[in-house]
């Protein structure tokens, strides 16, 4: 028979380890700061017994250059802000509103009616209502007896 030595605290990390994440998690970009394609827009659903509603902050965006799909039980949103001029001012350059591309992806919790979708940007504010299906909303089965 082998002995097997156990430790009583499997769940603790080593002084080593902890460094290695500390460390590691103050120089690297946290993965959900930005998203391939693009900075990340910020969004809320909004989850009711019809319909999910999605509210995306697009401020300078026109509806032309935005661009909305459902695909495989995901919604994504695009949007690409155009670069505008820069103002020059004795030798200085001053640029603090961010441009380029934008991208969100987000998993849908239930099935959609796309054919009855509504989107639309009003005042940087992109509103998404995807009705939910048939079969993803609640239903009331009678008890009989």
């Amino acid at each position: 028979m082998a002995i097997e030595r156990r430790s009583g605290f499997p769940e603790m990390l080593s002084l080593r380890e902890a460094m290695d994440r500390l460390l590691g998690d103050a120089f690297i970009t946290p993965r959900f700061a930005f998203e391939a394609g693009g900075e990340r827009i910020a969004m809320d659903m909004q989850d009711s017994p019809e319909a999910l509603i999605f509210r995306a902050s697009l401020p300078g965006a026109k509806p032309e250059d935005v661009s909305v799909e459902v695909s495989n039980g995901q919604l994504t949103v695009k949007a690409d802000a155009k670069q505008e001029r820069e103002e020059k001012q004795e030798g200085y350059v001053l640029r603090e509103i961010r441009r380029g591309a934008l991208r969100r992806t987000l998993p849908l919790p239930s099935d959609v009616d796309t054919s009855k979708a509504e989107c639309k940007l009003d005042n940087g504010i992109l509103t998404l209502t995807l009705p939910k299906a048939k079969s993803a909303q609640p239903a009331r089965i009678q008890v009989k007896s």
